[in-house]
């Protein structure tokens, strides 16, 4: 079993739409711009990759940041558009995955 966590920046989900066209000043701040989001498509293109990734328990207990997982699996969200980690805005996943280089190598002997 593996169990990963995403950190997924601005979806534009009906809500978030709702939000930012109602919400006076949210539109434009770090975690709102609209040039960062996504379409509620991506994250399942990046879960569905992650699905049929044959190393995928070297991720487990890791935490990720969607939009660079996307890059490492060449994946665009469904307009095209390249969608851009917020690491230098929002910072770092804390949790690395528990598995080292040395763990897998002992197991797989």
């Amino acid at each position: 079993m593996t169990s990963l966590s995403l950190w997924q920046g601005l979806t534009f989900t009906e809500r978030a739409q709702r939000n930012l066209a109602n919400v006076p000043g949210l539109d434009g701040r770090a975690a709102t711009r609209p040039e960062d989001g996504c379409t509620p498509e991506f994250p399942g293109r990046v879960i569905a990759a992650l699905a049929v990734d044959t190393n995928l328990a070297t991720r487990s207990g890791g935490t990720f940041i969607t939009a660079e997982l996307a890059h490492e699996y060449g994946i665009k969200d469904v307009d095209g558009k390249v969608v851009p980690s917020l690491r230098s805005s929002r910072g770092a996943p804390i949790w690395s995955p528990i598995f080292s280089d040395r763990d897998q190598h002992i197991s797989r002997n």
